[in-house]
């Protein structure tokens, strides 16, 4: 079971607790906002930071889940002062964390977690903690947003409702375009008439669905590594015996293709990454002329260039179009020097989750700014 999964088991089961949310960074950070982590007795699901601050959030989680109030936890490790009191990271930023205790009041985001996951739909949820570091007055107030409109919320001052309402709806277009891997958690801060607070916004995204067009035995490892991250895999096949659900007990479907069928079965969306890989010249062919005429954002093509090239040139569809361009990929994955199928797969799965992403994947040691995209927090 994924992190995620057993996060969301553990906040549906009733059992008390406490969840502690990384709401706030200024510097660098291990994680960005929003992670998290389910404190239970001596149980502990997720994780804040590399294992710097666990220990201290443990035993303010104990403090918390005895008395019913959540705590506003910062750590600041910019100056050399942490060394001597704290966790002794020693990274040079701020982190803010919200522990709550649980089961708590007010809008579900795990509801709307498993919503979103279930129905493949995006939300967008606000969790408010006040400025400073005094502790967030009980309950914690939140406000949720799904994709059909409706609102669920527990804000207690009006004016700030009416703002975060339309700051939901602004934020939440971001999620339907096609760049929807850029959405990030961000903390926004509001002024309101007894003081700032600040707001974790959250975009609640569906998992990130791939179509593994072939299902050759190359394709088992491109399956399980992408279920592996939570995607949704779809696999399609035109070969009975190749499309069957025990060669892939891990993807979301398996689909015999015969003749178009099987792309009513599939998503067609601009969130969707597509695989060609069914080593048929033939079929590869229809798959490609399909997805070019699709919303698909990724599309990967395994194998030489001049292959692919030589199927595009018998669709007409040379030259690319700059969409086409953009988001065809052939040879389809990052240069690791990938020999075997689970290399291949690394390969292929760590190219579109940068594509996506926005980012070139090469090195971190290369990379001018940090490491977790904050383009869209405010100072």
């Amino acid at each position: 079971m994924q992190e995620f999964e057993k996060l969301t088991a553990a906040l549906a089961s009733g059992r008390p607790g406490a969840l502690a949310t990384l709401v706030r960074i200024d510097g660098s950070s291990y994680r960005a906002p929003g992670a998290r982590m389910w404190l239970e007795g001596g149980a502990v699901i997720g994780a804040i930071s590399g294992g710097c601050l666990e220990a201290d959030l443990a035993e303010r989680a104990r403090v918390v889940i005895a008395d019913g109030k959540p705590q506003l936890a910062t750590y600041d490790t910019r100056t050399d002062e942490d060394l001597m009191w704290g966790t002794g990271m020693g990274c040079g930023g701020l982190a803010q964390v919200l522990i709550e205790p649980w089961p708590a009041p007010g809008p579900s985001l795990p509801a709307l977690w498993r919503e979103c996951a279930a129905l493949g739909r995006a939300g967008m949820a606000a969790t408010l903690f006040p400025a400073g570091d005094k502790a967030p007055a009980w309950p914690i107030q939140r406000l949720l947003l799904r994709e059909d409109g409706a609102v669920e919320e527990n804000v207690a001052d009006a004016a700030l409702r009416q703002t975060l309402i339309a700051e939901a709806r602004r934020l939440s277009a971001e999620t339907r375009t096609r760049e929807w891997m850029l959405a990030r958690s961000r903390a926004l801060r509001y002024q309101t008439q007894t003081g700032d607070v600040w707001a974790l916004w959250e975009p609640v995204l569906p998992p990130q669905p791939l179509i593994v067009l072939g299902g050759g035995y190359d394709a088992a490892p491109v399956v399980e590594t992408a279920a592996n991250l939570g995607w949704r895999v779809f696999v399609v096949d035109h070969r009975p015996h190749f499309a069957r659900r025990r060669h892939f007990p891990r993807a979301h479907a398996v689909i015999h293709a015969e003749g178009r069928n099987y792309w009513d079965q599939v998503p067609r969306h601009a969130r969707a990454a597509a695989v060609v890989m069914s080593h048929h010249y033939g079929r590869d062919k229809a798959y490609l002329a399909a997805l070019l005429q699709s919303e698909v954002r990724y599309i990967g093509a395994l194998g030489p260039w001049r292959r692919t090239e030589r199927i595009l040139d018998e669709l007409g569809a040379l030259p690319l179009d700059d969409r086409d361009r953009d988001r065809l990929h052939a040879p389809v994955g990052l240069d690791l020097d990938a020999e075997t199928p689970e290399e291949v797969a690394l390969s292929i799965v760590a190219e579109i989750r940068a594509f996506l992403a926005g980012r070139a994947g090469g090195s971190l040691k290369l990379r001018d700014g940090p490491i977790h995209s904050r383009r869209l927090d405010n100072p």
